[in-house]
């Protein structure tokens, strides 16, 4: 039996129940931890500190201060925001494929499955004007 739900992002009706699609268990906790990643600061009007803020790095020049504030940005936020976490490590590199892209990396542990590190890999293009 799953000890985490949620609703499946984005919303959308499971035909087979009619009801709303659900996540659960890591797949509920990656999708959270997607969402704050993608989520700006400001942008849920009833939590205004919500999310990453990685707009706020857009149109800079791919560097390793900005990968390093990008890292800590992220880890920071996810630590807020994610309590189902035993660790997160993030990782930011600058993407082989195309010099205004990052590639983020993230390790965590839950405490549903305290053994085992789960990875969430994105890239993420810095010169659009939304994540």
């Amino acid at each position: 039996m799953a000890e985490l739900s949620g609703w499946a992002f984005p919303v959308a009706v499971d035909e087979a129940t009619g009801r709303i699609k659900m996540t659960t268990d890591n797949d509920c906790v990656r999708q959270n931890i997607r969402l704050i990643v993608q989520t700006d600061r400001g942008e849920r009007k009833m939590r205004p500190n919500f999310g990453a803020g990685l707009n706020r790095f857009l149109f800079q020049n791919v560097d390793l201060v900005l990968v390093n504030r990008m890292s800590e940005a992220i880890a920071q936020s996810i630590r807020l925001w994610e309590e189902h976490l035993r660790g997160v490590n993030v990782g930011v590199m600058q993407s082989q494929q195309d010099y205004a892209a990052v590639n983020v990396n993230i390790e965590y542990i839950t405490d549903l499955f305290p053994g085992r590190t789960e990875r969430i890999t994105q890239e993420i293009e810095l010169n659009q004007t939304a994540l």
